[in-house]
């Protein structure tokens, strides 16, 4: 559209200069549907001719191709990203469904013979006339074949499967409140009264925070200051967001990237295997979640962990 004199066609409204005389306008049409216009003016008058009009039709067509190609590749780096992270879904999901048929069968042949172990531990306790070394040596054994026995017992619920609807602020609580800390180390626990209900396993997501709250338990039981865990949680953007912190001396700058490694330990003189926080991230991977372990300074450690509130399960 041409106005040659913009100070007599009623049409025509400027908002920004005061000296407008013509202007040139065209829409910039995708499949028949106006998605924007280009305006360009002058302050002398009938300033276009039909040369301009042919030169901002074309550039409207170039600009319109050009949009159109920006919004697909805009799309193919959505929908790549989308399968990227579902392939990571399945790959955690096939990790962990690996890791559960080896470590079924490890554990209930593991179950019988420290069972077996601490029965026998048990009967030289008892047993009249047994000299007071040889019954020390029994208790040592027995103690460490019942914690050898939780051990193995909490590594099950890792994969244990339920497919009922979960309370998910209920079972993070209830993770917490088992975790294994001291009594000197405060816990600071504010979740929302309102219940939020998942499609994600209990057992696990019980497992998950009393994992994670026993570990700072154990960083803060030779911590000279403050010692607490604050636990809090909220939803946010349809994500589901629970915050661990604690007031202890953190993960070193330098190791703190090795902490997902499987196998690695944070704690070499408790028992366990060395997968705990490997399995936590590999699992709500699976349930297109994720985890964040940050050092925060004079302030100790920040877990963050966030699950869409309809998580994609993959199975």
């Amino acid at each position: 559209m041409n106005f040659s004199d913009v100070t007599k066609d009623p049409r025509f409204l400027d908002l920004s200069r005061g000296d407008i005389r013509s202007a040139l306008t065209t829409p910039l049409l995708a499949d028949g549907t106006p998605i924007g216009i280009i305006n360009i003016e002058s302050t002398q008058p009938r300033a276009f001719d039909f040369i301009h009009e042919e030169a901002l039709s074309a550039l409207a067509g170039q600009i319109v191709v050009a949009l159109d190609n920006s919004q697909a590749h805009q799309d193919l780096e959505e929908t790549l990203a989308a399968l990227n992270a579902r392939q990571e879904q399945l790959f955690a999901a096939q990790q962990l469904a690996a890791l559960g048929n080896i470590s079924g069968h490890l554990a209930h042949r593991m179950n019988n013979l420290i069972g077996s172990i601490r029965l026998l531990g048990k009967f030289m306790i008892t047993t009249d006339g047994m000299p007071p070394s040889a019954v020390q040596k029994a208790t040592q054994v027995t103690d460490a074949a019942t914690e050898a026995l939780q051990v193995i017992e909490d590594y099950r619920a890792l994969f244990a499967s339920s497919k009922e609807p979960t309370p998910f602020f209920g079972t993070v609580r209830a993770g917490v409140l088992a975790a294994r800390v001291d009594r000197n180390i405060k816990l600071d626990i504010e979740l929302p009264t309102e219940e939020l209900i998942m499609d994600v396993p209990q057992e696990q997501l019980r497992e998950i925070f009393k994992e994670l709250v026993t570990n700072c338990g154990k960083a803060l039981e030779q911590w000279d200051g403050t010692r607490c865990i604050t636990v809090r949680g909220g939803v946010n953007d349809g994500h589901a967001i629970i915050t661990v912190l604690d007031t202890g001396p953190g993960v070193p700058a330098n190791t703190l990237d090795a902490v997902w490694t499987l196998g690695r330990r944070g704690q070499t003189d408790s028992p366990g295997m060395g997968f705990g926080l490997w399995w936590v991230r590999t699992f709500l991977t699976m349930y297109a979640g994720g985890i964040t372990i940050t050092n925060r300074p004079n302030a100790g450690l920040l877990v963050t962990i966030t699950l869409p509130v309809k998580p994609t399960h993959a199975a």
